[in-house]
Order: C-alpha cells, then sequence, then structure tokens
C-alpha cells in the first residue's frame, strides 16, 4: 500500500465538535496501515486542539509520528509545517482529507512545490451525489476554494460525498462493544456527541470519515463513478459489512494479530 498522509480536523477530545475523524483514524491504526504524515487543520475544532486530539489518539495506539500543524482558518494560505512538509520532495503518498482541505491546496500554490507530483490520490469526504442540507458538507464550506483548487490541479482526487458517508449511523449500545483501548477511547469520547444528538432527537450519529477510511483501505468495498469534473466519487456501499470489518479491524489489533490490509 502507498503510504497515507491523514489530515484531520479531529475533534475526540475537545468539548464541541464531531468526532468521526478519530474513527478514521482509529480504523488506520489498526490495520498497522503505513501512515507517512500526520497534519491537523480547522473545521470541527480549532486546529491547536486538533493537533492535541491526534497526538494522544496516535500515542494510545502506540504510534509516535509528528503531528504537523496546520491551516487555522480558511484564509491560511501560507507557510505552515504541514504545507510545507506536503510541498517538499518526498516518497509518493496518499492524501485522507478529513477536515477541510486548505493545507493541500496551500501546499499546491507554494513556490517550488513539489505536491503534484508526490500525491498520487487525495481522498476527501465533500461534495453530495444528490440533494441535501448544506450543513453536511462542512469541509467544503469551510473552504469552497481549495477544493476547486485540488481539481483543477490534476491529482487525482476520489471524493465521499456527505450524503453517502451519512448512511455508517451508529448507535449508543454499538459503541460499548467496541474493543480494546482504541475502541474503549472511541466510545466515551463519543458521549458527549451522543447527548447532543439525543438533544436534537437523533439517536446515534452519522461515522461520516471512518467510510473515507474504509475506502482508503478496502476501495473494492464501494461502487464508484466518475464525474463530470474529472473526479472519482463513491456511490455506495453495504454499511453493516463496512462496520463489522471496522470491528474486526480492531479487535484483532487488541488481539495482537495481524490484520487484514
Amino acid at each position: 500500500m502507498i503510504p497515507l498522509y491523514v489530515d484531520s480536523d479531529c475533534a475526540l477530545g475537545s468539548f464541541t465538535g464531531d468526532v468521526d475523524d478519530a474513527f478514521a483514524l482509529a480504523a488506520l491504526l489498526a490495520s498497522d496501515a503505513p501512515l507517512s504524515g500526520v497534519g491537523a487543520v480547522f473545521g470541527n475544532t480549532r486546529e491547536p486542539l486538533a493537533r492535541r486530539n491526534l497526538g494522544r489518539l496516535l500515542a494510545l495506539a502506540g504510534r509516535a509520528p509528528q503531528v504537523l500543524r496546520g491551516a487555522d482558518n480558511r484564509g491560511s494560505q501560507g507557510d505552515t509545517p504541514a504545507s510545507r512538509w506536503l510541498a517538499s520532495p518526498g516518497p509518493r503518498l496518499r492524501a485522507l482529507a478529513l477536515g477541510p482541505l486548505t493545507n493541500l491546496a496551500a501546499a499546491l500554490g507554494m513556490p517550488g512545490s513539489r505536491a503534484r507530483e508526490r500525491i498520487v490520490e487525495v481522498i476527501a469526504v465533500a461534495g453530495m451525489l444528490g440533494p441535501g442540507p448544506a450543513q453536511w458538507d462542512l469541509n467544503r464550506r469551510c473552504d469552497p476554494g481549495a477544493l476547486d483548487a485540488l481539481v483543477r490541479s490534476g491529482i487525482p482526487v476520489t471524493l465521499v460525498p456527505c450524503d453517502v458517508a451519512r448512511r455508517l449511523w451508529i448507535r449508543p449500545a454499538t459503541l460499548r462493544q467496541l474493543p480494546g483501548q482504541l475502541g474503549r477511547r472511541l466510545a466515551s469520547g463519543s458521549r458527549r456527541w451522543i447527548v447532543r444528538n439525543a438533544l436534537l432527537l437523533r439517536w446515534g450519529f452519522p461515522v461520516w470519515d471512518l467510510v473515507a477510511a474504509m475506502y482508503a483501505l478496502e476501495p473494492h468495498a464501494f461502487d464508484t463513478d466518475e464525474a463530470s469534473d474529472g473526479t472519482r466519487r463513491v456511490k455506495g456501499f453495504e454499511p453493516e459489512m463496512l462496520w463489522a470489518s471496522f470491528v474486526e479491524r480492531l479487535a484483532r489489533s487488541h488481539a495482537g494479530t495481524t490484520p487484514p490490509k
């Protein structure tokens, strides 16, 4: 597998914000997926908090890559450690964008950037396959120009549309069954999000970003097509099978056996 760079606005560990990024990162960590880098970005939470939350989750899994500081707002078109790292020469990578795509777009615009040569695919949770509330598409709303810049760059882009990702919906009882340290951390850190959704008369919540991470690990489990702008879009998957595969990865990691890749 080509190593992954993960760009995330992880809010598990913050007082507010969706916790779905942590499920995505847990899937990669439990699968022992090769991570070439991890960067933080604003979105579900403030960038410094996302950076702290990512570091804690990586440490829990016994992984110690440095979490790179990224953009803290949509106007951050300049120099951050995350954008510099992406723009610098280095081995090929796939970029998994779980938050706004500001870091990636900034890397493309830097003088002498090698990002186009280095990034072989961007997988992003953004856009809509059909009609739906605009608030679902948080990553695009936070920085609409960033996705447009990536599509124009010529780098292959795979979009996990928000109305498709929303089909992976989990409930409180399901969370309590997650195995291992990572599973327990996901369950405990999601309590406030469960309560928040219950107050809005929603029993459970969608795990948008986990769908993108599982696509990076198991692309054969998804139906895709090509849009008129050249992007590849995820059109469908089996939510029950995808969740079962995620839980199996956590369980195998907890047991110390080799997870499927």
